[in-house]
């Protein structure tokens, strides 16, 4: 059985990114697209528990990663940033992981001086 992310060492937690990006990739090319979007949406939240919650600031406006909308954050609940896609609070509040908000993740490799980024 796999360990939920939330239970992952910040080393096993770049790992499984690294992985999950791979996987995304191999499943796009294959034209395997669902099982694509669902290793792209599982890469965002582990990405999500790389990231610095005090990073995002409820009141600013951040890039969504491979979308083209931008994200104004209302609130932070847990892994999770809530606010409205393109500033439109007028529209339904949307939740968004953080890890897919662009903000800068330092990876701090695996310890081993190999140079990888796992």
């Amino acid at each position: 059985m796999q360990k939920r992310f939330s239970e992952m060492c910040r080393e096993e937690l770049e790992s499984e990114a690294v992985r999950l990006k791979e996987e995304n990739e191999k499943k796009y090319k294959e034209g395997r697209i669902s099982e694509a979007n669902i290793a792209k949406q599982r890469y965002y939240f582990c990405l999500s528990y790389l990231a610095d919650p005090n990073e995002i600031e409820p009141g600013k406006t951040y890039q969504i990663q491979g979308e083209s909308d931008e994200f104004l954050v209302d609130y932070l609940n847990g892994v999770m940033a809530w606010g409205y896609r393109n500033g439109d609070t007028n529209s339904e509040m949307d939740a968004i992981p953080i890890g897919q908000l662009v903000v800068k993740i330092e990876f701090t490799g695996c310890g081993a001086n190999c140079g990888c980024k796992h």
